[in-house]
């Protein structure tokens, strides 16, 4: 147990155990609902115009996924290689060149961090995106079918493929003529007071 800790806690096999014991305690946090569940991804990232850590990540497959589940990935692989290289090769060594040697080891261990990190989480993507709710603007603009016998200003509601199970909104329209149960509308605006869509005919928005 001490050989452990001593590996754990010594340079550099410390700077992944420091990010590594973040990355778990936030996921802590998360599972007791302390701290809201961030799924924020590098969205929309063109892999042509990117640069940094988005460009790599992007180019990688991983500019899609949260940006958490990456970055504890990264630091658990990281973590082991450090850990037992340490163990095994930069034990014996002391003074400057244990410095040097360990320096050269954490930033090469972000190598294979990388592309295991790519390897596990580019097949769970679809999975990974699925646990991230719309967000209400993000549906601004699409195409759903009434539900309820009409959408008046004060009720209605209406389905939307979101490619999923489907969601089921609540809609108001101040139209002419009210958007009937089967009536195709398109969401125009989101109020959040209420949490409800502001809707026009699909017919009508075309004209707009």
């Amino acid at each position: 147990m001490s050989e452990f800790l001593s590996t754990a806690l010594g340079y550099p096999t410390l700077v992944y155990s420091v990010a590594l014991a973040f990355c778990v305690l936030y996921w802590l946090l998360a599972a007791t609902g302390l701290v809201d569940l961030d799924l924020d991804a590098l969205d929309g990232v063109d892999v042509g115009e990117a640069h940094g850590v988005a460009g790599v990540f992007a180019r990688l497959g991983l500019d899609r996924v949260p940006i958490m589940a990456v970055l504890t990935l990264l630091a658990l692989v990281g973590w082991l290689c450090t850990y037992f290289v340490h163990l095994l090769l930069l034990a014996p060594l002391s003074g400057w060149l244990r410095w040097l040697a360990g320096t050269v080891v954490a930033l090469l261990a972000l190598v294979p961090a990388t592309l295991v990190t790519a390897a596990v989480l580019r097949p769970v993507r679809r999975w990974l995106l699925a646990l991230r709710p719309p967000t209400q603007q993000s549906l601004l603009g699409r195409v759903a079918v009434v539900r309820s016998p009409e959408v008046s200003a004060s009720h209605g509601s209406a389905d939307l493929d979101d490619g999923g199970a489907g969601l089921i909104l609540q809609v108001r329209s101040d139209a002419a003529v009210a958007p009937r149960r089967g009536d195709r509308v398109v969401l125009v605006e989101f109020n959040a007071p209420d949490n409800t869509y502001r809707v026009v005919p699909e017919d009508e928005f075309r004209h707009i």
